[in-house]
């Protein structure tokens, strides 16, 4: 055989076999992640194969408590899953959940990343967030980032009034002096607007909208092909419930449609799925108006974003 063929043909099999150890490597990786089901709180879903999906099997960890997260993140990073990177969130919530930390809080963090990274106890790390962090859900998002647990926080939805990033848009540096991207915004629909943060190319602060648009890799109005950076999809279902006579309800299905499953917004949240190293729900019902109104959330978007995984039932 020609020298030039057997080149060719040991580069094929090694390709081939290259990616047979990668697959390998996902599948082992989601086998780990299902194991979140066995505990308390939390359930995982399989994202089904004839998804509109540009990789490998994907799944989606649904739970209660908001800064349950940090579990998963924690879990999921200790198995690899994000190939030693530390993931950013890009995430959908009606609260941005970044209040600020107390210096006692934040000293506590650093010093279970320092330990934890080293020798790994998940049940120190859910102690930490079970108990150190507080009950309003509102602070895991800086705690994540004194853990190592999160790069950037980028957060779609945000009601004014639930606003703790300066100006909607912070540079917050850890104790392990790492600087982190903190991002406000409103719904998907506006600022994928000609007036919003990402649809304006004369935005009136560019700085905020440079940096948004490398942290989620997105240019010239479409995402940047090649090497993804490993991001969680974090979904809080009260993003879309609403008050209404001094009560919390769902959005209505009309609403819903209106505002994310036009074109523009239906294509860039699929982009997102699709993208996505990993998928996170929380109910977090008692801002949701309840256990009724978190599920009929929860149908809309099993119905219109993940194509039925969540094995929700239509409710008319």
């Amino acid at each position: 055989m020609p020298l030039r063929y057997m080149r060719a043909t040991i580069g094929l099999c090694w390709s081939i076999n290259r990616g047979t150890i990668q697959l390998q490597q996902i599948h082992s990786y989601m086998a780990e992640l299902y194991r979140l089901s066995q505990r308390s709180n939390i359930n995982v879903y399989n994202y089904p194969e004839n998804c509109r999906r540009e990789v490998e099997d994907r799944r989606i960890i649904l739970f209660d408590d908001h800064r349950t997260i940090l579990d998963v993140l924690y879990f999921a990073m200790q198995e690899g899953h994000f190939n030693g990177e530390v993931p950013s969130i890009i995430s959908f919530d009606y609260h941005d959940d970044s209040v600020g930390l107390s210096s006692e809080v934040r000293q506590r963090a650093n010093s279970l990343r320092k330990s934890c990274s080293v020798k790994r106890n998940d049940e120190k790390i859910w102690q930490f967030v079970e108990f150190s962090l507080g009950g309003m859900d509102d602070d895991w998002v800086r705690a994540g980032m004194e853990l190592g647990l999160i790069k950037h926080y980028i957060g779609f939805g945000h009601h004014c009034s639930a606003n703790n990033i300066d100006q909607g848009f912070e540079q917050y540096r850890s104790l392990d002096e790492v600087m982190h991207h903190l991002y406000s915004n409103g719904h998907l629909d506006g600022e994928l607007g000609n007036r919003g943060v990402i649809g304006d190319e004369s935005y009136g602060w560019q700085q905020k909208r440079n940096d948004l648009l490398d942290d989620i890799q997105y240019h010239h109005r479409h995402f940047d092909e090649g090497d993804i950076k490993p991001f969680v999809l974090d979904i809080d279902l009260d993003c879309f419930s609403t008050d209404c006579f001094d009560h919390t309800i769902a959005w209505p299905e009309a609403i819903f449609i209106e505002r994310y499953q036009n074109p523009k917004v239906s294509s860039f949240i699929h982009f997102l799925i699709n993208r996505a190293s990993l998928i996170t729900i929380c109910r977090e019902t008692g801002c949701c108006g309840g256990v009724g109104e978190a599920n009929r959330i929860l149908e809309l978007l099993d119905y219109f974003w993940f194509d039925g995984a969540l094995k929700t039932q239509r409710i008319v």
